[in-house]
């Protein structure tokens, strides 16, 4: 989001239209220097990373109709929407950025009340069930 600070690390999902062709993604992704993490919190997102210090990324393949992802969308506009969530977010990310000290999933974690929040808010009331994984 344009203007909110972020960690070192770029974050990004792709929608792909077959998930039969996983398989050969994969390996295209393993071949240019991407390590397969399968989907770690059973909620449809195939997670890769690669790791360009200090920055790095990590890659999610999705289906369109995947929870996460939708979640993900939902949260977003409305922090496009609200600038007292925006505002809100940023102040909490950069006290868990000082706190977790390094530790991406004390980070991570960190956040999740405040996403919940967010998704629980009226405007969000149509998004899909949240999944058990992490929402970055």
């Amino acid at each position: 989001m344009p203007g909110l600070p972020a960690k070192p690390k770029i974050d990004i999902d792709a929608v792909i239209a077959n998930l039969r062709r996983l398989p050969e993604l994969t390996a295209r992704l393993r071949s240019i220097g991407y390590t397969f993490h399968r989907d770690p919190h059973a909620s449809g997102l195939w997670t890769f990373t690669t790791d360009t210090r200090p920055y790095g990324t990590r890659l999610y393949l999705c289906s369109g109709d995947n929870a996460a992802h939708a979640a993900r969308l939902l949260f977003r506009d409305q922090l496009r929407e609200r600038l007292d969530y925006a505002e809100r977010y940023e102040t909490l990310k950069k006290r868990l950025a000082t706190d977790a000290n390094g530790d991406w999933d004390i980070y991570t974690h960190g956040k999740r009340d405040f996403i919940d929040e967010v998704l629980a808010a009226p405007a969000t009331k149509k998004a899909p069930p949240l999944p058990a994984g992490p929402l970055y």
